[in-house]
């Protein structure tokens, strides 16, 4: 008999919050209702949102973005391409807008979040389409931004995560070289087969059934499961991606295909940082003011691009920023 896990203790809590037999899942709910409920709760679970510099509204090729600053913002420094997670269905600039702040503050790095089209109303590669669009205007709008289009590094959490380690393929088969990659739990694998895919299946947050029915939304009834704009896991070469850190949940379906994707980027020659957070779920590192471990992802992530990007100002700590409070 396998014993259960341990789970630390802010997730226990949460997890006690959430498997009641009330719980309606976001299929249930339906696309529509789920990101209207997504939005509410995910600006909730984060807490107080880091203070940052500025904030502005743009249309990147007709994709909405949004630019985030840094404080003291001196201009022509390192940006980040940030891609919000939410099974490709939920999610959006405001839901995971704490994210996008705590990377600004932490690194201090400018940071562009895209609004990718969702599915199922826009099936892929329409997400892929989106996010390739926001990296073209970075770097082509890259003086007017007022940042350096040689030290892009590409950010995504989740189905976000899918969509940054698609992008840094294809930027990099597309001979634009980016500076690194920062991979949050993301599924790479269509086919969800790997063995946490199976042990983790229920009564963690994210549930396998639910991250099957994320895949139908984004692909239809009959993916091709060897194509790499959907599944990265799939690229035959990986050899030449950027840098990578890959961060992972111990109590996640998707936590085996993330550290697999991880081993074939090593195997390729890629320089990899891997990290398991122990006890703690998919969805934790979007969660700081509920999941605290959060936190220290959060700060894991702003090194590592602090260190990868060049960042020529100061690499802050959570208790070095100050918040407010986002409704």
């Amino acid at each position: 008999m396998t014993a259960r896990p341990r789970i630390e203790l802010a997730t226990a809590a949460y997890l006690r919050r959430l498997n009641v037999p009330s719980r309606t899942s976001e299929e249930e709910m339906g696309a529509a209702d789920a990101r209207e409920f997504n939005r509410k709760a995910l600006v909730a679970e984060f807490g107080p949102q880091p203070v940052v510099g500025a904030m502005a509204d743009h249309l990147a090729g007709g994709v909405p973005v949004r630019v985030f600053r840094p404080a003291g913002d001196a201009g022509a420094g390192p940006v980040v391409l940030y891609i919000h997670g939410g099974g490709w269905t939920v999610g959006d600039l405001d839901s995971h807008a704490g994210v996008s702040r705590a990377l600004c503050a932490l690194a201090g790095v400018t940071v562009v979040a895209v609004d990718y089209r969702l599915a199922p109303e826009h099936r892929y590669p329409a997400a892929v389409e989106d996010c390739e669009a926001a990296l073209e205007w970075l770097a082509a709008h890259a003086d007017d931004l007022g940042v350096d289009p040689r030290a892009i590094a590409v950010v995504g959490d989740s189905s976000g995560g899918n969509l940054a380690a698609v992008i840094a393929q294809r930027a990099t088969a597309a001979g634009v070289r980016l500076r690194c990659q920062v991979l949050v739990y993301p599924p790479v694998d269509s086919r969800s087969r790997s063995k946490s895919f199976e042990t983790m299946a229920t009564g963690y947050g994210l549930e396998a059934a639910e991250m099957l029915w994320y895949w139908s939304n984004y692909l239809g009834e009959a993916p091709k499961a060897d194509d790499p704009g959907h599944s990265p896991l799939a690229a035959h070469d990986l050899h030449g991606l950027p840098p990578a850190l890959i961060l992972t949940a111990e109590l996640d379906p998707l936590r085996d295909e993330a550290e697999e994707y991880g081993a074939a980027l090593v195997a390729a020659d890629v320089p990899v940082s891997m990290r398991r957070f122990a006890g703690t779920i998919h969805g934790f590192f979007r969660m700081p003011g509920t999941i605290p471990l959060g936190r220290v992802a959060l700060e894991s992530a702003a090194a590592f691009l602090h260190s990868r990007l060049s960042v020529t100002g100061p690499l802050r700590s959570w208790d070095d920023l100050s918040f407010e409070v986002v409704i």
